[in-house]
């Protein structure tokens, strides 16, 4: 039998035919087809087809995120996820135990969202989920756990940076700040030490009232400018007393106090001071209470690199670093000070009436590694002398090998 035209055109007005019903009865996210007899012949495994991928979303729903489409574009639709604050302060927590905060955490989109996990910056405070995370559908609302450690925590408040990562497509890392408060086992008026401008070589002190607010005893035993774990920090800055106070002052019956005072030396640097002093105690937990000391030094001089800045000195022969001081006609630096293990320093003179050079080579035969020490000098500036330093680092090579016997 042979196909004439007018069969050709039934047959694809027929196929036409066959889509237009399709295309009617079939609706979106339906998960049965159209009965067999309402289709034409070669429609039923389309029908068939699209039943089984309709199944398989209904089983599976979309997960957003990367590689999934949200329906309207991602600013319509997909999950989001919604906190209370972005700066979360949990309040006063114990100084014994963990202290625990709930924090909710709502889905305010129009799919299900996935919290995942919760990472920080310290251990010490940190948000938990359960193995796994959590889903949220939408509307829904869960929390995060935020769990403080006190005994993670070197003071009475922590600020820390935690991250919720989720399904939510727009803001799968959510950042935010959590604070904590640690209920004190004594007090500190003032809580640091700023001395504001101080003139070089004036004489600066304040003082620190402590006071016990437990019931348990508190001892104070010393203050000094290193903790027991770090004591190449101390610079010699300043001097620190504790003086116990006579116990018909005490604020409370019982409750001890005690004043720590911190002075300035003559030899702290001009420029911007900003250290520790660290103060020892029988409190378990903060053993070592590092304490802020503030001030900016002031001279009639400058001095590059300043303090808190770092002379690099060359670990190669016939170099060196340089340390500059300028100031007014006739400054001068006189009595400079180095291990001589470690550094050779000499005074340059530029024929400068407002600067002074200071030439720093490696000693090289100086130990191999990391080498940290100070240059000592004394400027002349104004008829007056002031004591000066500048952190100077190399790294060393070790001793040059020995040549070898016969050559």
């Amino acid at each position: 039998m042979k196909l004439r035209s007018g069969h050709i055109a039934i047959l694809v007005l027929a196929l036409i035919g066959g889509f237009v019903i399709f295309a009617v009865t079939w609706k979106p996210g339906a998960t049965t087809a159209p009965p067999a007899a309402d289709l034409p012949p070669g429609a039923q495994a389309n029908a068939d087809f699209l039943k089984t991928v309709h199944e398989e979303q209904e089983k599976t729903p979309m997960q957003a995120g990367v590689g999934s489409i949200l329906p309207g574009g991602a600013d319509e639709g997909g999950p989001r996820i919604e906190i209370p604050t972005l700066d979360l302060d949990v309040g006063l927590m114990p100084n014994d135990a963990l202290g625990r905060y709930q924090m909710p955490v709502k889905n305010t989109g129009n799919l299900p969202l996935q919290v995942q996990q919760v990472t920080t910056s310290c251990e010490c405070t940190r948000g938990e989920v359960p193995p796994g995370g959590f889903t949220l559908p939408p509307g829904g609302e869960g929390t995060i756990e935020i769990i403080v450690d006190p005994y993670r925590i070197p003071g009475f408040e922590a600020t820390r940076h935690l991250t919720i990562k989720s399904t939510d497509p727009i803001t799968p890392f959510l950042e935010f700040n959590v604070t904590s408060h640690i209920t004190p086992e004594f007090s500190l008026e003032p809580e640091s030490f700023d001395f504001g401008t101080v003139e070089k070589g004036a004489p600066a002190a304040l003082t620190m009232r402590i006071r016990q607010l437990r019931d348990e005893a508190v001892v104070v035993d010393k203050a000094d400018g290193h903790g027991p774990f770090d004591p190449s920090v101390d610079r010699g800055d300043f001097e620190a007393e504790v003086t116990p106070v006579p116990e018909d002052q005490w604020q409370q019956a019982g409750k001890a106090e005690y004043d720590l005072t911190v002075r300035l030396k003559d030899t702290v640097p001009i420029g911007k001071l900003d250290t520790r002093v660290y103060l020892l105690n029988n409190v378990k937990r903060i053993q070592a209470l590092p304490l802020k000391v503030t001030a900016e030094i002031t001279a009639p001089y400058s001095v590059e690199p300043a303090l808190g800045d770092v002379l690099g000195v060359p670990n190669k022969a016939d170099m060196r670093a340089t340390i500059k001081v300028s100031g007014t006609d006739g400054i001068a630096i006189e009595n400079v000070v180095v291990k001589p293990e470690l550094f050779s320093a000499t005074v340059r003179d530029e024929d400068e009436a407002t600067a002074a050079y200071i030439d720093v080579e490696l000693n090289l035969n100086a130990p191999a590694g990391a080498i940290r020490d100070f240059v000592h000098f004394d400027v002349v500036a104004d008829g007056k002398r002031y004591s000066e330093r500048t952190d100077a680092h190399a790294v060393g090579v070790g001793p040059p090998a020995a040549a070898a016997s016969g050559e």
